[in-house]
């Protein structure tokens, strides 16, 4: 038999990684705090926005009971429910900002985030070095994982939101 199955893709990669996070297989300890929605389900969000809206980018495991005979033959489907797709959510990230601050870092370690400062809304959430959030969709290989662990770079940690620095000078919204 061969079965489909719906896989996330993050089409932007590294880029927002660290804001919009990534899903991963469900770990053993996940598993026990989770519900039954959850069941025949492989991945959850781990990190950003994808653990933070998990509940409400999940949606509904459908699933199938049947009477099998004894080779495993199904001979009556006893009870049907159809699978509900998670809610979509709109994000105020800018594809163009974003690219914009990680070419102001270069190839530095570093942070930027950029606010509207009428809404609050974030704009560009920048973390470097990143790494690819597809790696960790299909699971990630021990080697793979522990090179990003152990780099001396940190591509894993978010620095926008766990970097300590030292308080700067603040850009002041001027009117004409």
């Amino acid at each position: 038999d061969v079965a489909a199955q719906f896989v996330r893709h993050y089409p932007l990669g590294a880029h927002f990684a660290h804001s919009i996070g990534y899903v991963g297989r469900i770990n053993e300890k996940e598993a026990s705090h989770l519900d039954n929605e959850y069941r025949g389900t492989q991945s959850i969000g781990k990190t950003g926005i994808e653990r933070f809206y998990e509940s409400e980018l999940h949606g509904h495991v459908g699933y199938e009971e049947v009477e099998t005979n004894a080779q495993g033959r199904v001979l009556r489907v006893l009870k049907h429910t159809d699978p509900v797709p998670g809610k979509n959510i709109t994000l105020t990230l800018d594809a163009h900002l974003q690219a914009a601050a990680e070419n102001a870092l270069g190839d530095r370690r570093g942070s930027v985030v950029a606010l509207d400062p009428e809404t609050g809304e974030v704009l560009a959430m920048v973390s470097k070095p990143s790494f690819d959030p597809n790696l960790f969709v299909t699971g990630i290989s021990f080697k793979q994982y522990a090179a990003l662990r152990d780099s001396i770079d940190r591509p894993l940690f978010n620095r926008v939101l766990r970097g300590l620095y030292a308080p700067g000078s603040t850009a002041s919204r001027t009117q004409h």
